[in-house]
């Protein structure tokens, strides 16, 4: 769904693709990203050459098993490709995914130090997205903020936020749906992404895919 600008060294950078190309946001090691440019093509829930089934129940995060997230996948999710404190999933039919992140570190600030207005945070922080449509919601009983993030015309993605040394941004042509979650360990991103033909079955999809994570 969301791009994601791949990493190196370490950890391979994690795609989520939007109904199975969700091109999104691009993973980077922040080290290594260079600023504008997408290392990956899309960190939209990558599918797996042979459809896997995903598990019945996703407890932690990659790399971070004590983190407070659980997912219950139904069945034809497809796993994608995971980094460390990330994961995705494309959703069946084609109709979208979901990401689930522990973010470190947002727009270069560690995330303890996010206000809890993540949307206006951002768009004070980075003139070249437009956040639009942010809204107090809860989710797992806590509080959380939705809100769509996408690139101004002509501006060029950089990395946004960081998940353990991998960074990611969003595509130019592929705007985010993002849920913002505040974790007993942190601020935790459920996203997915788009292309604007795709916009209600993707955004449907999603709303779904949200009642099947758990954070705590």
């Amino acid at each position: 769904m969301t791009t994601r600008t791949t990493h190196r060294p370490a950890v391979t950078a994690y795609l989520l693709m939007l109904a199975l190309t969700l091109a999104g946001c691009t993973g980077i090691p922040a080290s290594d990203a260079p600023s504008g440019v997408a290392a990956s093509e899309s960190s939209a829930p990558t599918a797996s050459p042979a459809p896997v089934s995903a598990p019945a129940t996703v407890s932690g995060l990659p790399g971070l098993p004590d983190f407070p997230v659980e997912v219950f996948p139904e069945a034809g999710w497809v796993p994608g490709e995971s980094d460390d404190g990330a994961i995705s999933f494309s959703l069946p039919e084609g109709a979208g995914g979901i990401a689930v992140h522990a973010v470190k570190t947002l727009a270069g600030i560690p995330q303890a130090d996010v206000p809890e207005d993540v949307a206006a945070f951002l768009q004070e922080r980075r003139d070249e997205l437009v956040v639009t449509d942010p809204r107090a919601v809860t989710h797992s009983g806590l509080p959380a903020q939705r809100f769509r993030l996408a690139m101004r015309e002509g501006r060029t993605p950089s990395d946004l936020w960081a998940v353990d040394g991998t960074a990611f941004k969003p595509l130019e042509d592929a705007p985010l749906e993002v849920l913002a979650v505040r974790s007993s360990q942190g601020l935790v991103f459920l996203w997915t992404e788009w292309q604007p033909a795709d916009e209600q079955a993707a955004l449907a999809a999603f709303d779904a895919a949200l009642e099947k994570v758990r954070v705590s």
